[in-house]
């Protein structure tokens, strides 16, 4: 199964290379050269967790930690930088802290589930933009996130049920379950995006701090991992998965 697993990631972000080149045709040199670094870092990122989470689940439990932390720093940093409504703040901390808790809880579960839940996020969070890149004329919320267009949105969706149809062997899925599994993580990562987008404009901010080149923040990279994760943590621990 990994060789599968890393197969279908190579896979992905070529489509993802090969529809990027056509993007930056309309692009300047800088925004093509951003563009390509921006993919490659993100490559880096995929195959260095998916290989965590094969070596030992104590090692993402270890990562798990270190995303929330920081996005807690990146929070309170904007909060203290650019200041916000201290009601809207409270709300925003504590809603934070439900996820994070529920999201290290998803941490404990089995490799299978960690490495299904975030190759959805990643295909969902890659090809949504890519879309939205290529067809995106209709804007989804024009004020929390100018850039995110309908179309990006469906083409995320579209792409993450396709991405956990090729996947499925890996939780036993049936293909109703692999369906409904896909489209539920694609559309909470699209949320937990537009959540933290929605928390930088009411700061006047577009990134959080910078760490990850080309990426900006944990929060602008992990922001969908963290949502998606608590909520299928939840489920897991409610329902069982």
């Amino acid at each position: 199964m990994p060789y599968l697993i890393y197969s279908i990631i190579f896979i992905f972000f070529g489509l993802g290379t090969f529809l990027t080149f056509i993007i930056n045709r309309k692009l300047d040199k800088v925004k093509k050269v951003a563009n390509w670094y921006k993919i490659l870092v993100y490559f880096g990122i995929v195959v260095s967790i998916i290989t965590i989470m094969y070596m030992n689940n104590y090692f993402f439990m270890f990562i798990a930690i270190i995303i929330v932390l920081r996005g807690l720093y990146e929070l309170l940093y904007v909060e203290y930088k650019y200041k916000a409504n201290s009601l809207f703040f409270i709300i925003s901390i504590s809603v934070y802290l439900f996820l994070s808790i529920f999201f290290i809880y998803f941490s404990f579960l089995s490799k299978e589930i960690l490495i299904y839940t975030f190759l959805i996020v990643t295909v969902s969070d890659g090809f949504s933009q890519i879309s939205g890149q290529l067809m995106g004329k209709t804007k989804l919320f024009k004020y929390i996130s100018p850039s995110k267009t309908i179309e990006g949105f469906i083409g995320g969706i579209v792409f993450s049920i396709f991405i956990s149809i090729l996947i499925k062997g890996l939780l036993d899925f049936s293909l109703h379950k692999a369906i409904i599994f896909g489209l539920t993580v694609s559309i909470l990562s699209e949320i937990g995006d537009l959540v933290a987008s929605y928390y930088k404009r009411k700061h006047l901010t577009k990134d959080f701090p910078v760490i990850i080149p080309y990426h900006g923040g944990f929060l602008d990279r992990f922001d969908s991992f963290i949502f998606a994760g608590a909520f299928v943590g939840l489920y897991t621990l409610i329902f069982q998965l």
